[in-house]
């Protein structure tokens, strides 16, 4: 867009919404083939080789560095009108070079330690992963209200109450959700000992000694359950947003006395 020009030009928040319906609906399809790959017989008549599984994971990172690309290369053009969107732009390269070590640091040391059952077994292990997914959440949360507030800047400083309240509150319930799922992995956490029985008995679940640990790991799962469907319902308020936010002004003359960011 010309610098000079008087019109809004959001087809970067065109990109990021793309993105954000990829996202979305790549959620769904990784979960699937996530439970069909750990449980073959989820779906009559439906199974998973190795190779299919190992094809559909090198597609789905293919499509999820695709929609990465699309969401940064958008916020970097909506950030000249609004401060918010750089920010969310910082916050998802550091949340995806974070994520990036992050699993190769897992992936090493599930290799060094012999395997999964080892690590989970470490209380080391467990309370520093605990911390840095932890962390994890943090940068996206950062990220998540970067992006909402951005629509709200943009929506504000040009009348749009309306739309303003409405970023507002899908920001708070974001937070809601994501303060939930925090407590219930806190508690979770509380409870890893019960954790460690589970994965040791995981063959013979009769044999599991129920005792005064397993109150805070089923009152984390229920807590983490309930923050997970309220996440979808967030990311889908999210996509309505900026969505709202494109609708309503792409295109449209700046009003007067306003000014994009440098």
């Amino acid at each position: 867009m010309d610098k000079n020009a008087k019109v809004f030009d959001l087809s970067g928040l065109t990109m990021v919404l793309i993105g954000l319906i990829v996202n979305f609906i790549m959620s769904f399809i990784g979960g699937g083939l996530g439970g069909l790959s750990s449980n073959p017989g989820l779906i009559p008549g439906v199974k998973l080789t190795a190779d299919q599984v190992a094809i559909s994971g090198y597609v789905g990172i293919a499509v999820m560095a695709a929609m990465w690309i699309l969401i940064i290369v958008g916020l970097a053009k909506a950030s000249k009108y609004s401060s918010h969107y750089k920010g969310a732009l910082i916050a998802l390269i550091i949340a995806i070079i974070y994520e990036v070590v992050l699993a190769g640091g897992v992936y090493y040391m599930t290799g060094k330690s012999g395997g999964t059952a080892e690590l989970i077994g470490n209380k080391t292990y467990l309370i520093g992963f605990a911390a840095a997914s932890l962390i994890g959440l943090i940068i996206s949360i950062i990220y998540n209200r970067k992006l909402i507030m951005g629509c709200a800047d943009l929506a504000g400083a040009n009348g749009e109450t309306e739309l303003v309240r409405k970023c507002r509150g899908t920001w708070m319930f974001y937070l809601f959700s994501m303060i939930l799922l925090i407590i219930g992995l806190a508690a979770m956490g509380a409870g890893y000992k019960f954790l460690i029985e589970v994965f040791n008995h995981k063959d013979n679940l009769d044999a599991l000694n129920l005792d005064i640990w397993a109150i805070p790991v089923f009152a984390g799962g229920i807590l983490v359950m309930l923050s997970v469907f309220l996440q979808l319902i967030a990311q889908l308020r999210i996509i309505f947003r900026v969505s709202g936010v494109r609708k309503a002004l792409n295109g449209k003359s700046f009003p007067i006395g306003y000014k994009a960011a440098a």
